[in-house]
C-alpha cells in the first residue's frame, strides 16, 4: 500500500484485498467446527460408555460380591464428585433437609435400582437388563399421572403401548429359554424399575441440593456406605477380602468409576449445558442398543430374533414417548438456562431466579447446569414448567447411577 496525495490508501496492483471482517468469519467457522466436534464426541461418550456399564457390572459381579462391587464403585465415584464440587463451585452448603433427601433418594436409586441390577445380571444377560431398565420413563409417566401429575399425550400412550409390548416379548422369550431359571433376575430388574420410578416421582416433590456434582456425590457416598454394610450383614464378603480383590473385579470397578460415573457423567453434563435436553435424552433409547450389541460381541450373550424384536419395540416406544413429550425444540442459545431450571421443584426454581437476578445463580451451579435435570425429559419451553416437571426424574435415576 502507498499513500496518495489525497491522503487515502490504495492497494498495489495484483494484490488482493480481503473483505473487511473476513478474519472474523474464518474464526467463527473454526469455532463452529470445533463445537460440532465436541458435540459429536460427547454424544458418542454418553451413548457408548453408559451403554457399556451393564456389561461391566456383569463382569464385576462374576468376580466379587454384587454389594461389594456397587459399594466400592459408588464410594470412589462419590468422592470424585464431591472433589469436583469443592474445586469448581462456590461450595454453597445444602440445608439439612436437602441433605437428607439426597441421602434417601440416593439409597432408593443406587441401592434399590442399580444394586438390584447388579444382582439381576447374575441370572440374565446384560442386554436384557438394559432393555428392562429402558422402560423406566414409561412407568414413570403412568405412575406420575396416577398420583395427580400432568396428563399423558396420545403419542406418549402409543409409545408406552409399543414399549410394553416389547417388554412382554422379552419376558416371554426369557421365561421359555432353556437352562437355569431367569425368573429371579427378571424379578430383580422389575423391582429396580419400581425403585427408580418411585425415586423419580418423589424427586419432583422434594427440595434437593442445587449443585449437580454435590447432589450426585452425596447420593453416591450414601449408597456406597449402605451397599458395603449390606454386603457385610449378608456375609457376601469379609473385610479381609477387600485386600485381595480379583483383577476382574477391580477392572470392572475402575471402569465404572472412571468411564461410567466420571467421564460419562461429565460428557452428559456438558451436553446439558450446550444442547436441548430433548436431544440429550436420546441416550435413553440408544443405550440399550449399545448394551445388547456389546453383550453379544464381547460377552457372548445370545442375540435372537425375539431379543432384536424386543429391542426394536422398547427403543422405539421410549423414543416416541420422550421425543413427543419434549414439545417444541428449544434453541441452543437458551439450552443452558433451560437445563439450569429443569428438574427442580417450583419453589427451588423461584429461588434460583431470584438469585440469578442478584447475580449469584450461575456461580452456585458451576457450569450453568441444573442439579436434577430430567435426562429423559424435555427442556423448559414456551409451554411452561408443567411439561418439564412431567419428565422430571423419569430418567434422572438411571443417569445418576451410571
Amino acid at each position: 500500500m502507498r499513500d496518495t496525495p489525497s491522503g487515502t490508501r490504495t492497494v498495489p496492483a495484483g494484490r488482493f484485498q480481503e473483505p473487511a471482517g473476513s478474519h472474523l468469519l474464518q474464526a467463527d467457522a473454526l469455532r463452529g467446527s470445533s463445537s460440532a466436534l465436541k458435540i459429536v464426541v460427547n454424544f458418542a461418550l454418553v451413548y457408548v460408555l453408559w451403554g457399556s456399564t451393564y456389561l461391566a457390572i456383569k463382569v464385576g459381579v462374576k468376580a466379587f460380591s454384587p454389594a461389594g462391587v456397587i459399594g466400592l464403585r459408588f464410594l470412589l465415584a462419590g468422592a470424585v464428585m464431591l472433589l469436583g464440587w469443592c474445586l469448581w463451585s462456590s461450595r454453597r452448603w445444602p440445608t439439612l433437609r436437602e441433605l437428607l433427601w439426597a441421602v434417601v433418594l440416593g439409597v432408593m436409586m443406587l441401592i434399590g435400582g442399580t444394586g438390584l441390577v447388579a444382582y439381576a445380571v447374575r441370572h440374565v444377560d446384560s442386554g436384557v437388563a438394559a432393555m428392562v431398565v429402558a422402560t423406566t420413563p414409561m412407568w414413570f409417566a403412568v405412575f406420575d399421572r396416577l398420583l395427580g401429575g400432568p396428563g399423558i399425550r396420545p403419542a406418549q400412550i402409543v409409545g408406552i403401548a409399543i414399549g410394553m409390548a416389547g417388554t412382554w416379548v422379552l419376558v416371554q422369550d426369557k421365561l421359555r429359554a432353556p437352562g437355569p431359571s431367569q425368573v429371579p433376575g427378571l424379578a430383580a430388574l422389575f423391582a429396580a424399575v419400581i425403585f427408580w420410578t418411585s425415586a423419580g416421582v418423589l424427586s419432583k416433590r422434594v427440595r434437593m441440593p442445587r449443585n449437580l456434582y454435590l447432589t450426585s456425590g452425596i447420593e453416591m457416598l450414601a449408597a456406597g456406605l449402605v451397599a458395603m454394610m449390606l454386603g457385610l450383614v449378608r456375609n457376601e464378603y469379609r473385610p479381609s477380602d477387600l485386600l485381595a480383590l480379583p483383577a476382574a473385579a477391580w477392572g470392572a470397578i475402575i471402569y465404572l468409576v472412571i468411564f461410567g460415573s466420571c467421564l460419562g457423567f461429565t460428557a452428559y453434563a456438558w451436553l446439558l449445558a450446550h444442547q436441548p435436553t430433548s436431544r440429550v435424552s436420546t441416550y435413553a433409547f440408544v443405550n440399550p442398543i449399545v448394551a445388547v450389541l456389546l453383550g453379544w460381541w464381547l460377552g457372548g450373550e445370545p442375540l435372537t430374533w425375539n431379543v432384536l424384536l424386543s429391542l426394536l419395540l422398547i427403543a422405539g416406544g421410549v423414543a416416541l414417548m420422550l421425543l413427543f413429550a419434549a414439545g417444541p425444540s428449544a434453541s441452543l442459545a437458551s439450552a443452558p438456562q433451560q437445563a439450569n431450571q429443569a428438574g427442580r421443584p417450583a419453589n427451588q426454581q423461584a429461588d434460583q431466579q431470584q438469585e440469578q437476578q442478584a447475580g449469584h445463580g450461575e456461580a452456585e451451579d458451576g457450569p450453568a447446569l441444573g442439579d436434577q435435570v430430567a435426562a429423559g425429559g424435555p427442556a423448559l419451553s414456551d409451554q411452561g414448567g408443567e411439561d418439564a416437571q412431567q419428565e422430571d426424574g423419569a430418567e434422572r435415576a438411571p443417569q445418576a447411577a451410571r
